[in-house]
């Protein structure tokens, strides 16, 4: 994975573990995504149905829910036809457990031992949760919305 500075654009490879760039800027991934209908892997009822589009493959996970496929809802007083999903009904209640399971399972892979994560929202329940499922790679303590330690 390539990451790429907001500010003066320097490029920075996974291997410097950094999470900012030496101007201060923060790194975002540089990444190119090309995805076809035929990329879609049906027998997945998950997100991960979709994981050619992702950095992170199925088969390279250490935790997941199988989470995704949250329903669609119709909104009958809209003013058209209008569909809400219903992401409150991912595994941990929160809505971000599709970017935290590939935050969790990247830094698994990085070798992390502990990830602490400022929240004591979804961002906090969606972390804890999978840390918990993490078990032997954080030690299986989660205190939720802040650390999972060994």
């Amino acid at each position: 994975m390539i990451f790429v500075c907001s500010r003066c654009k320097k490029e920075y490879g996974e291997e410097e573990a950094k999470w900012r760039c030496d101007c201060g800027g923060y790194l975002s991934c540089k990444r190119e995504v090309s995805f076809k209908k035929e990329d879609i892997r049906p027998e997945r009822f998950n997100m991960w149905r979709y994981d050619a589009a992702y950095p992170l493959k199925y088969e390279e996970l250490a935790v997941t829910y199988q989470e995704g496929m949250t329903p669609l809802a119709e909104c009958p007083k809209a003013p058209c036809r209008l569909r809400i999903k219903m992401d409150q009904l991912m595994p941990t209640g929160s809505f971000k457990d599709r970017g935290t399971v590939m935050v969790v399972n990247y830094l698994l892979k990085r070798g992390a031992k502990r990830i602490v994560e400022d929240s004591s929202g979804n961002a906090g329940a969606s972390v804890a949760g999978y840390c918990a499922l993490g078990g032997g790679g954080f030690g299986g303590t989660a205190i939720p919305g802040r650390i999972c330690r060994p």
